[in-house]
């Protein structure tokens, strides 16, 4: 793709980008097939083309799937997630754990307990 200038010069985009705001990586509008738009947060309209991986939608661990090819950065403390906050984590980094509110702790609150097979707290049973 191709980028105007504001004195209506036209330079050919990055070639990772299929289309752009400027000639850098990280100036893309639209990515290529084979990879996806990743941006800082959603106030963001041009981002850097990343190859897309099968697990977590397509995005990279540390963003989560936006629109149709939009990758967006979690909170710095999920692993994986499904929104740009810390109550939005779906994974957490080791030894963090995954609570029932979507955050990831150091250790399972009051009424939770540890299944260690998924890391995460879950509820304990009403009658507990």
């Amino acid at each position: 793709g191709y980028y105007y200038t504001e004195s209506y010069n036209c330079f050919r985009c990055d070639p990772k980008c299929l289309f752009c705001g400027g000639s850098q990586d990280d100036e893309c509008l639209s990515c290529p097939s084979g990879s996806m738009l990743y941006l800082i947060d959603s106030s963001e309209t041009q981002g850097s083309c990343v190859t897309t991986v099968p697990e977590n939608n397509g995005c990279h661990y540390g963003t989560y799937l936006s629109g149709s090819s939009t990758c967006y950065a979690c909170d710095i403390s999920c692993k994986t997630c499904g929104g740009p906050d810390s109550t939005n984590c779906l994974s957490c980094f080791d030894p963090s754990l995954l609570i029932p509110s979507g955050e990831c702790k150091s250790s399972c609150p009051l009424q939770t307990w540890l299944d260690a097979g998924t890391s995460s707290c879950l509820p304990c049973h009403p009658m507990c």
